[in-house]
C-alpha cells in the first residue's frame, strides 16, 4: 500500500516543476538569444563581405581608367595612320575584368576661347540655339573677359556691367584658365555652357580649327568661315576614359595632354585632369558609388 501523498510532499512535487519550467523558459530564452546574436553575426559578415567586394571592384576600376589614360597615350605616340582616331570615336576593351572605354579628342579640332575671333564664337553660339541678340553679347563679353583693355565692346561687358549686374567680379582682362572659367562671362548660363562646352579649349592655340579632327557642332559653327580652317598641329590632346566593373561599380578620367617626345620620363606632360562631362557607356548604372561602399 502506497503511503498518503503528504502536503509537504506535494509542495515540494510543485516546487520542482516550476523550476524546470523556470530552467525550460531561460533555456528558450538563451536559444532566442543566441539565435538573434548568429542571425545579426551572419548579417555583418554578409554586409562586410560586400563592403570589402565592391571596394576591391571600385579600386580595380579607378585603376583601369587611368590606366586608359596611359594606354591612349601611349597609343599617341604611333604614327597618325597607325592609332586610334582622336575625333571622340569611342574604343572599347577589356582590361583584366573590367570593361572599359576610351575617346580621345584632338584640341585642335575645338574652338580655343582664347583666340577664336567674334564671328567664329557668334556662330557657335547660333549652332547651340542662342538668338542673335544674345549671340553678339555673349560674343563680345567674351572678347572684354579675354582682352587686357577696359574699353567695353559695342555688345561687351567691362567691370562696371558686372557691378551692375550686382556681381562681386569684374572681366578678368586676361585669357581663360580653363573652359569652365566661360561660366562666369556676364550673359552666361548653365543651359548655354552644357550646350557648347564641348566644342571649346584653351589649348589648341588657334584662331581656327582643324575640320579633320572637329566635330559636327564644330564643323557647323566654321561653315562659310573658310579662313579658320587650319591645318592644325597636334598641341594637345584629351583622352576620355570610362571604367566599368559589373553593372553598377564605375570611375571616370578625363585628361589633357601634351605630348613631350623630349627628356626621360612619360612621354607627355598633364595639362588638366578633370571629372568628365558625359558618358560613354550608353546603358545606365548606379552613380552613387559611395553608397555602395558606406
Amino acid at each position: 500500500m502506497n503511503p498518503p501523498v503528504t502536503k509537504k510532499r506535494r509542495q515540494a512535487a510543485t516546487a520542482k516543476q516550476a523550476e524546470q519550467g523556470i530552467a525550460l523558459v531561460s533555456v528558450l530564452w538563451i536559444v532566442a538569444l543566441l539565435t538573434v546574436v548568429a542571425t545579426g553575426l551572419s548579417a555583418s559578415v554578409r554586409s562586410e563581405s560586400r563592403i570589402v567586394g565592391n571596394t576591391i571592384a571600385l579600386l580595380q576600376a579607378q585603376y583601369a581608367a587611368e590606366g586608359g589614360v596611359e594606354l591612349a597615350a601611349m597609343n599617341l605616340l604611333y604614327p597618325q595612320t597607325a592609332r586610334w582616331p582622336a575625333d571622340g570615336s569611342i574604343r572599347s576593351l577589356s582590361i583584366g575584368s573590367v570593361r572599359v572605354r576610351i575617346a580621345t579628342f584632338d584640341e585642335a579640332g575645338k574652338i580655343d576661347i582664347n583666340h577664336a575671333p567674334a564671328q567664329l564664337l557668334h556662330n557657335l553660339l547660333l549652332q547651340a540655339g542662342v538668338d542673335v541678340d544674345q549671340a553678339d553679347l555673349l560674343a563680345d563679353a567674351i572678347l572684354d573677359w579675354r582682352d587686357s583693355d577696359d574699353f567695353r565692346r559695342l555688345n561687351g561687358a567691362e567691370d562696371s556691367d558686372y557691378r551692375a549686374a550686382g556681381l562681386p567680379y569684374g572681366a578678368k582682362d586676361g585669357l581663360f584658365d580653363s573652359v569652365d572659367e566661360l561660366r562666369l562671362v556676364l550673359g552666361m548660363d548653365a543651359e548655354i555652357f552644357a550646350t557648347i562646352e564641348p566644342a571649346l579649349t584653351v589649348f589648341s592655340g588657334q584662331r581656327g580649327v582643324n575640320p579633320l579632327h572637329a566635330s559636327p557642332q564644330v564643323l557647323a559653327a566654321i561653315s562659310g568661315l573658310d579662313n579658320l580652317k587650319s591645318a592644325g598641329g597636334e598641341s594637345a590632346f584629351t583622352v576620355q576614359v570610362e571604367a566599368r566593373v559589373g553593372d553598377t561599380i564605375v570611375s571616370q578620367a578625363e585628361a589633357t595632354i601634351s605630348m613631350t617626345l623630349i627628356g626621360v620620363g612619360r612621354p607627355y606632360r598633364i595639362l588638366q585632369w578633370r571629372q568628365p562631362q558625359q558618358r560613354l557607356f550608353p546603358d545606365a548604372a548606379e552613380d552613387d558609388i559611395q553608397g555602395l561602399i558606406e
